[in-house]
């Protein structure tokens, strides 16, 4: 299918915290996928001999994909061979569609009208937690004001959870989690990083990398998710990874990253029975269940910027970091500054368009033709819909037998010699230096929950009952007695975890044959109401919404990164500066105006009239940095070269190069003269 996209020339998706390399907005003639919107942003891959000096996340995926070097004074991470991320991204949507969970933006494969091979990802409907806002010179981070603690936004946290844990993704961040304020649902973009070679806890050693991943599956799920995911095989699940291809069979991803990703599915689906079996697998997230998991975030210790190590889960991380924005702004405040951080009232929803609400009534109409076939059914409609049952009693009985198993195991004392080895690891941490006056409160609680011993006023740390203040001598011998009992409890963990996988194993080989009748019958349902003429004419009206002609072409940019927008202007603070203490406009990279590609410099200037100082942006842009072009909202959807751009993407791409900055400048220039010469509109695209 060709479908003819449109793209504003010269219009940014901003690259703070939000992608790890460029993107440009795009807009289908018809929805993506099953997204409700034909909104996107398209996006490149990474290729062997790639140079990225601002970020360090590819690593991540294993140590064969990047190599670090020093370059001068700059470290710089060259690809050793080709990232794959659009695949890893379809990836993402495509298990997420398998399972039934909606947390994750609907992903494409397409391609350029030269054949560079692109990715498209729908906008999602909701707000980012942390973005980077420009208002007029001031530069800050926004954080709005989420009903974090709602029963639904929980739910959808701890499903992004397990999706991610599956997906082995390593750079779920504040930037590209969204929340819709009306729905309260969650939704998670720039989905790329993830299905590595090695595992997320040698990925997380990296300080960085630890902020955003989660090393273990959640320790509570709702009823509806986790019977979507036990319903879910591991053959099945295998075969959506190995069927990732870019229409013409290239792009695969590896065996060795797919078997990883079954594993942890494995891993996951045990969890939760042992979930089950302790009464944390409920059919309603509570206010208990909030306060939970805000206090274990906090148990974990915290960085020298003031954020904690690790993830004890994302709704807890969600909650920290909604805290910190709230205490880095009073702090700007009492201070008479700027904020460099805002938190902001939830925004009014907006309405939908002609287009969208076409595409809601036809999808609408498609499941009510389907709940009518299914209560007056055909006879294969009504064969199937047996079958189906059958086999989920079957899983039903399946389940019931690990649980017997379970049920004799000490789960419930597992999870909290997890919670206590935890608390040692990070006494340990805290006591390295002595008496450390400025150690942060979780550590020093976690100390003081160990030992009994008391904290004063002075900071440090004295004996119970009024006793006397702690010799280094007392400390070291306490910190090593506390570091072999971690130790020897983390053994004794691995043994119960083999113990019980032991014990639940031909159990679970049950509950995992009963999983793949389910699939089956599924289809065969799915198979035989698509077949029914009510159906078939609903789906029928529903292609007709989806390709209709009322999709509009790329809307003007707003504010709004995860919304489609973009972020002008000055340098401002990215999530990874956030974490690590950089203050907005502390650039880390400070190219030269010279070191400017000449027709990438020459095209900024004719689209924006962009002065020198942002020429240098523009380049930091070009190079990968967190800042984007220096240009005001209302002016550069109007500065048009007297045309409009045009993309055409394919739904199947080729295994090709993406297009380079001094590529598309030239493309651009030379279809520009054309167009002159003939009086056509432009047609290609911009970066």
């Amino acid at each position: 299918m060709n479908d003819h996209i449109t793209s504003e020339p010269l219009k940014f998706e901003a690259n703070d915290a939000h992608s790890a390399n460029a993107t440009f907005r795009v807009a289908y003639p018809h929805a993506i996928g099953n997204a409700d919107t034909n909104q996107g942003v398209a996006k490149g891959d990474k290729l062997a001999g790639d140079k990225n000096e601002a970020n360090n996340q590819f690593m991540a995926l294993g140590p064969e994909y990047v190599q670090e070097s020093v370059v001068g004074s700059e470290l710089v991470f060259e690809t050793q061979q080709d990232l794959n991320l659009i695949s890893r991204s379809v990836a993402s949507s495509r298990v997420a569609q398998n399972v039934g969970l909606s947390g994750v933006a609907q992903e494409a494969y397409a391609q350029t009208p030269d054949g560079k091979p692109v990715g498209v990802s729908a906008f999602v409907s909701g707000k980012p937690l942390l973005e980077n806002v420009v208002d007029g010179d001031n530069q800050y981070v926004r954080n709005r004001d989420f009903d974090l603690a709602h029963p639904d936004t929980q739910r959808g946290m701890y499903d992004l959870q397990s999706m991610d844990y599956v997906m082995l993704q390593m750079d779920r961040h504040a930037g590209n989690i969204t929340i819709n304020e009306a729905t309260h649902a969650v939704e998670a973009f720039d989905n790329d990083i993830c299905l590595g070679t090695q595992s997320i806890e040698d990925a997380a050693r990296d300080a960085a990398v630890a902020q955003k991943v989660v090393v273990r599956p959640p320790n509570i799920y709702h009823e509806d998710s986790a019977q979507k995911w036990e319903e879910t095989s591991l053959k099945g699940h295998q075969a959506v990874l190995e069927g990732v291809h870019n229409g013409q069979g290239g792009n695969r991803l590896a065996p060795e990253e797919i078997a990883h990703s079954v594993e942890h599915l494995q891993d996951l689906k045990l969890e939760i029975q042992k979930a089950r079996s302790i009464g944390r697998v409920v059919g309603e997230f509570t206010p208990e269940h909030f306060a939970e998991a805000v206090q274990q975030q906090q148990r974990l210790p915290m960085t020298k910027a003031g954020l904690r190590e690790g993830t004890a889960s994302y709704l807890g991380r969600a909650v920290d970091q909604l805290e910190d924005a709230r205490k880095r702004e009073q702090a700007s405040l009492s201070k008479g500054e700027t904020p460099v951080e805002r938190v902001v009232q939830p925004e009014p929803p907006q309405p939908p368009s002609p287009a969208q609400k076409q595409l809601a009534e036809a999808r609408a109409q498609l499941q009510a033709a389907k709940l009518e076939a299914t209560g007056n059914p055909t006879p294969e409609t009504k064969k199937a819909t047996k079958a189906l049952e059958k086999a989920r009693r079957d899983l039903d009985k399946a389940r019931e037998g690990v649980g017997k198993v379970l049920k004799k195991m000490p789960i419930a004392q597992e999870y909290a010699m997890r919670a206590e080895v935890q608390d040692m690891q990070v006494a340990v941490k805290a006591l390295q230096f002595g008496q450390d006056e400025t150690m942060k409160g979780p550590q020093a609680e976690a100390v003081s929950r160990l030992t009994g011993w008391e904290r004063r006023e002075d900071g440090c740390f004295y004996k119970p009952n009024g006793g006397d203040k702690l010799t280094g001598a007392e400390i070291r011998e306490v910190r090593e007695s506390l570091s072999q009992k971690a130790d020897k409890m983390g053994k004794d963990l691995n043994d119960m975890d083999q113990m019980v996988r032991s014990a639940a194993r031909k159990p679970m080989e049950k509950m995992e044959a009963a999983a793949r009748k389910v699939e089956a019958a599924k289809a065969a349902l799915e198979q035989a109401l698509n077949q029914d003429v009510r159906v078939e004419r609903a789906i029928k009206d529903l292609n007709q919404a989806q390709d209709g002609n009322q999709w509009a072409t790329a809307q003007p940019a707003v504010n709004n990164t995860a919304g489609g927008g973009w972020t002008a202007s000055k340098p401002a603070t990215s999530v990874r500066d956030a974490v690590s203490g950089v203050k907005p406009g502390a650039a880390r990279n400070q190219p030269k105006v010279a070191d400017m590609d000449p027709a990438w410099a020459e095209l900024l200037e004719k689209r924006g009239n962009l002065s020198r100082e942002s020429r240098t942006r523009g380049l930091q842009a070009q190079n990968g940095v967190d800042h984007a072009v220096d240009a005001k909202p209302n002016e550069v959807g109007n500065r048009d070269l007297e045309t409009k751009s045009e993309l055409t993407i394919e739904d199947s791409g080729v295994d090709t190069k993406p297009i380079s900055t001094r590529e598309a400048a030239k493309i651009w220039k030379d279809r520009e003269a054309a167009a002159k010469v003939e009086g056509n509109k432009v047609k290609g695209f911009t970066k």
